[in-house]
């Protein structure tokens, strides 16, 4: 091969390796970077912020079997009432009727500017807020959609709404909207609070600054339960109505003693009165572990009844 001959070949080759090259950088330079991932709920409770104080799970199946249609139709007057209050009245309301399981999540501090993040799951179809001032839907992916209150309203009432496919809306108020948006969209950890997956109410809250709220209403409450870290329970059927079961967590073992005592104390002073509440304290038990104290005490189902008419 004369050297021209080679010269030339060489040429075609470093065009060759030059062109595939080029053409590879230029595929990578033109490929876009992934969508997000769409956001996904492993639970109802993984959409509940770490700032809430108090989790709730309320089962309505069982609201309804253990205490009829009319203990569910306060729960829904309560969304009823919200809805007044600038929520959109259709998707709450229709939202609890048809709903199986509700978790709500409040923060404890702030009087009467409740803020909430309410889950509710069942068979939701076709449930959506209102086109009149709300946003279009924004698709997030994976059948997940989001709506925006598009005005301002009270501090309580939804300003953001979440559907995950037809089995599951998280209704927020505008304080949560930051931190819920963290959770759902962005991964941050969910609250670490969970009630009980039993009875037809559970609950699980974290308690701050009890001594302060204690110390004017209740001073020897304070004392003894001013160092309560953690609350949770559950409201159960049993033979005989119902039956809640009540654990409190304090500082010390010693603090957990001195805290079942008083409230032993206070046990038998209603039992030897009269009335439900003394029926109740007669039927109670206290018991003391480690850091812990538990309370056991059946619960009249028309006590229930009475305190969800109170709440509406």
């Amino acid at each position: 091969m004369t050297s021209g001959r080679r010269a030339r070949s060489a040429v075609a080759r470093l065009s060759l390796v030059l062109t595939v090259v080029l053409g590879a950088g230029a595929l990578g330079c033109s490929r876009q970077a992934p969508p997000p991932r769409a956001p996904a709920l492993e639970s109802a409770r993984a959409a509940i912020p770490p700032d809430l104080d108090l989790v709730l799970r309320i089962d309505l199946g069982r609201v309804r079997s253990a205490l009829g249609p009319s203990a569910v139709g306060m729960i829904q007057g309560l969304g009823e009432a919200g809805a007044e209050a600038g929520a959109p009245r259709d998707l709450v309301a229709q939202a609890l009727a048809r709903a199986e399981v509700v978790l709500v999540a409040a923060r404890l501090d702030r009087g009467a500017d409740l803020d909430t993040v309410v889950v509710l799951e069942g068979p939701l179809r076709g449930l959506t807020p209102p086109s009149s001032g709300w946003s279009v839907p924004t698709d997030l992916g994976g059948d997940v959609r989001r709506w925006d209150r598009k005005g301002p309203g009270p501090r309580e009432s939804p300003a953001r709404v979440y559907a995950f496919g037809d089995e599951r809306l998280v209704v927020l108020s505008e304080a949560e909207i930051d931190s819920v948006e963290a959770v759902i969209e962005r991964g941050m950890p969910p609250n670490p609070l969970t009630p009980r997956s039993r009875g037809i109410v559970a609950f699980a809250a974290r308690l701050r600054g009890v001594r302060n709220e204690l110390a004017a209403r209740a001073p020897l409450f304070a004392k003894a339960l001013g160092g309560a870290t953690g609350l949770e329970g559950n409201l159960e059927p049993s033979a005989t109505g119902l039956t809640l079961d009540l654990s409190i967590e304090l500082e010390s073992e010693a603090s957990a003693e001195h805290a079942r005592e008083l409230i032993e104390s206070v046990r038998e002073l209603f039992a030897n009165g009269s009335g439900q509440a003394a029926e109740i304290a007669r039927s109670a038990t206290v018991a003391a572990a480690g850091r812990s104290v538990t309370v056991r005490s059946g619960v009249p189902p028309a006590l229930v009844m009475l305190a969800l008419s109170k709440l509406r």
